[in-house]
């Protein structure tokens, strides 16, 4: 099984949270957009600067989204993927949500393989359903 991995979820695996998705057994590939890592670093300077959490901390959590990111394929960002996010989806989506569901999808049609959908977002895991993937976390 190939998934694909939101930044919802690897938050809640760098910030130690409840209910983080187990990963499935039978995985054998995450796949994320190059949008992943700018979400994740940019919630972790806010964390820093808003909630005044210590450098150590800091320190810890970078750490951990960097082992994190050693076990995703990144897809890169491009005009294909930019144009799909661009059209309509069978429910309303957010921008950035809107390039991680048009990344999965043009990932899964590429490699001509399935790929499950890994996210908390609900309202991303409802219009990745709408799009038939199977969805984890929501």
């Amino acid at each position: 099984m190939n998934a694909y991995v939101d930044s919802s979820v690897v938050l809640r695996t760098v910030f130690g949270e409840k209910d983080t998705i187990k990963l499935p057994k039978a995985l054998k590939q995450l796949v994320a957009s190059e949008l992943l890592r700018v979400e994740c670093f940019r919630t972790i300077d806010r964390m820093r600067l808003g909630l005044a959490i210590s450098d150590e901390d800091i320190s810890e959590r970078r750490a951990l989204l960097y082992k994190a990111m050693r076990s995703i394929r990144f897809v890169k960002l491009g005009a294909p993927i930019l144009d799909r996010a661009c059209q309509p989806f069978p429910t309303t989506l957010k921008t950035l949500d809107a390039i991680h569901l048009s990344t999965a999808l043009l990932w899964q049609k590429q490699e001509g393989e399935e790929l499950a959908f890994l996210t908390h977002d609900e309202q991303l895991g409802r219009s990745a359903r709408a799009m038939n993937f199977e969805v984890i976390g929501c």
